[in-house]
């Protein structure tokens, strides 16, 4: 249900269903761990950090889990959102995400303090993708909109691309 690439590319992580995490060698195709322990439903979102050590879990139980790629623990478990969370994304830096719900909110984290330190709530329906850079944050929802949040001058921009 689920797939991140690492950094440059030759790492894979996917997940799904079974509730388990799987790192690959994307060249050979080789598995070289399996995760579990954290989600205790199906994933529906993972994101491996810029720096490859690092990854983002989250699925049906509304929870983020943050885990450690080479130790394989759950470094810890975010609560905040209401409904499934279905997208995550690191911004720039990997020291905040940003998550996307079926509540239609996209919350912003701080990584460092383990905590929700943002909350957009311009979506009227669920939120299907979220992707973050330097200057902006945009989601996509399940009605068609794009919402564009600037962060330099916190305005929202709404886009409507049809049904």
């Amino acid at each position: 249900m689920a797939i991140s690439y690492s950094n440059n590319g030759d790492y894979l992580m996917s997940a799904g269903k079974d509730r388990n995490i799987k790192l690959w060698n994307s060249g050979s195709g080789r598995l070289i761990k399996k995760y579990s322990g954290g989600n205790n439903y199906e994933i529906n979102s993972i994101w491996i950090s810029h720096d490859n050590s690092f990854f983002l879990s989250s699925g049906a139980d509304s929870n983020i889990f943050l885990s450690d790629v080479s130790k394989g623990t759950v470094v810890t478990k975010m609560q905040g959102h209401k409904k499934k969370v279905s997208t995550l994304c690191w911004n720039y830096s990997d020291q905040l995400f940003i998550s996307g719900s079926d509540d239609n909110l996209v919350k912003v984290w701080d990584t460092r303090e383990k905590t929700s330190v943002d909350t957009l709530n311009a979506s009227k329906d669920s939120i299907v993708k979220v992707e973050s850079n330097s200057d902006q944050i945009v989601s996509g929802s399940v009605d068609g909109y794009l919402q564009i949040y600037d962060i330099r001058c916190g305005v929202v921009y709404l886009d409507y691309l049809n049904d």
